[in-house]
């Protein structure tokens, strides 16, 4: 199995987006397993002819002809969670800043995300994008084309609160300050803030602390 990372070459989407992963297995690779934790980004997949088993604390890839496209996003999990390839594969990943994915959808994260390992369709035009991008010859050229895609569906993200306190949550004052202190200092409940927090990341004010 290959893993080949790089990082935007754009200087606006580096702002959102942490880097792209392409991941090839052939046929003759064998099954392999590994443990992914909670992350406080969140990653977009996208593969084809596989078939994917989502149990409680496992989700298992295997190499099927004809499946078609599947694209999921992972982001709202509170747990280890073990993953396992089995076949071929060919794989590319988008890897987003915290709170960022809100910067590229129509709609708030949580509208997408439900569990673990969601089905993500954000638009009508997404799979067909989706699988041109797998379609081209090399690792390079499928994240070249995902920046590319990335970019034309930038909105941007503005909150009242939220992308100052993720910001200072994960400097070293952020991680002594109470979620009590950040609601006090922007004029909300606790409530307010966990419903806010969960909306747009997924994980709850504490959680993403425990994150950092």
């Amino acid at each position: 199995m290959l893993i080949h990372t790089f990082k935007p070459a754009s200087s606006i989407l580096k702002k959102y987006i942490e880097n792209f992963y392409v991941l090839e297995r052939t046929a003759e690779d064998p099954s392999v397993s590994y443990m992914t934790f909670p992350k406080l980004g969140t990653l977009v997949s996208v593969y084809a002819d596989s078939i994917t088993d989502v149990q409680h604390d496992h989700i298992t890839i295997h190499h099927q002809p004809g499946a078609g496209l599947q694209t999921r996003i992972v982001g709202k999990f509170d747990r280890a969670i073990r993953i396992s390839y089995a076949g071929a594969a060919t794989e590319i990943n988008t890897v987003f800043h915290p709170l960022a994915i809100n910067a590229f959808l129509p709609e708030p994260f949580c509208n997408y995300a439900s569990g673990p390992f969601d089905d993500f369709k954000p638009s009508a035009e997404y799979l067909l994008a989706m699988q041109q991008i797998l379609d081209c010859a090399t690792p390079a050229e499928k994240a070249s084309k995902m920046e590319t895609y990335w970019l034309s569906q930038l909105k941007g993200f503005q909150h009242p609160y939220l992308n100052e306190i993720v910001k200072d949550m994960m400097t070293i004052a952020g991680m002594e300050t109470s979620i009590a202190t950040y609601a006090l200092r922007f004029g909300v409940s606790r409530q307010t803030l966990h419903e806010q927090f969960c909306r747009y990341t997924g994980k709850s004010p504490a959680e993403f602390k425990k994150l950092v």
